[in-house]
């Protein structure tokens, strides 16, 4: 029998398509493969991106209020933006919803988007309505880069990674939730004004969004560098170690959704990173360094051994789904 082939992952597809796409147009700066796209318009460089919520696959419906959920939207979007050291804008939001659906639930959704895009003096400018089996809410968020725009491609061997925030709270309130206890889901962090502050150091950068390893290989791979992290710099949530204890790192190395940024900073710009810390409002971890070799992320213990990680991050193509 003929054997069958393996199905690509999610981002093995995207990489696929990614070759199928053609030229761009020459006002493309980045195209598809980063955080948001940029585009060179006159004197002015717009960035672009596009996310969504999906009931069942991003969120169990009951776990967020309306306002929530429309905050939510917002916030992941322009996590988007911040990675690429940008300023949100404007955004336009398609909503697919349920049959029977009320209104209020909808006015809701709307009201959390606009009050957390007007924090960024963004602004709701249009959108979309179409039935659907769940409520799906899909942002396209446009966003401005005022001084450099930052990518996945810029790590060199040499540079330090360093992480804003902790990571694995929100995995951990997952991982509660769906085995019946009602911890409260953690608020998408606002990293706007750190990654305009981070873009002025870092060779490279990206939000935590599918988990740190396999958001940093996204790094890896762009850049053509090897990546090693220490286990014991891994700012892990106190929510995550008092569940997980001795397992919470490991877990929180992989659990996503922390919408942190992560980048890559030159030896010679430490000082300036040391400058510009205190102003990012938020804790900052030196975790790791870039090394030359095969496109990849280590995790090291501390006897400086590989530690073995069960799961590799989000795959909205793996059936069944994972987390959720």
């Amino acid at each position: 029998m003929p054997r069958r082939s393996r199905a690509p992952t999610e981002h093995e597809w995207i990489r696929r398509l990614q070759t199928r796409l053609g030229p761009q147009p020459p006002a493309v700066r980045v195209g598809s493969g980063d955080d948001a796209a940029a585009l060179r318009i006159g004197g002015t460089t717009l960035l672009v991106t596009t996310d969504a919520l999906v009931a069942g696959v991003h969120y169990r419906p009951g776990w967020l209020s309306p306002r929530a959920l429309g905050e939510r939207a917002y916030r992941v979007n322009a996590s988007d933006i911040a990675a690429m050291g940008g300023r949100p804008l404007a955004a336009v939001m398609a909503l697919e919803v349920p049959r029977g659906i009320r209104a209020a639930t909808l006015d809701g959704v709307v009201a959390g988007f606009v009050a957390a895009a007007r924090r960024h003096r963004a602004g709701l400018i249009g959108g979309n309505l179409a039935r659907g089996p769940a409520l799906a809410i899909t942002v396209t968020l446009l966003g401005l880069a005022d001084g450099r725009v930052v990518t996945r491609a810029g790590a060199r061997p040499g540079d330090h990674i360093v992480v804003t925030g902790e990571l694995g709270a929100m995995g951990t309130a997952v991982r509660d939730r769906r085995r019946g206890r009602p911890t409260p889901l953690p608020r998408v962090p606002d990293r706007v004004a750190a990654g305009a502050l981070l873009a002025r150091v870092a060779s490279a950068m990206i939000d935590v969004s599918d988990g740190l390893v396999q958001d940093l290989e996204h790094v890896a791979r762009a850049s053509g560098v090897a990546i090693r992290l220490a286990a014991a710099r891994i700012p892990v949530a106190v929510a995550c170690r008092r569940r997980l204890g001795a397992r919470a790192t490991a877990f929180a190395l992989t659990a996503g959704e922390d919408y942190e940024l992560v980048c890559a900073v030159p030896p010679r710009r430490l000082a300036a990173l040391d400058r510009l810390a205190p102003r990012l409002g938020c804790r900052l971890s030196r975790i790791g360094v870039v090394g030359r070799g095969r496109p990849a992320v280590t995790v090291l213990d501390g006897d400086g051994r590989p530690l073995h990680l069960a799961g590799g991050g989000f795959d909205h193509l793996a059936a069944p789904p994972r987390r959720r």
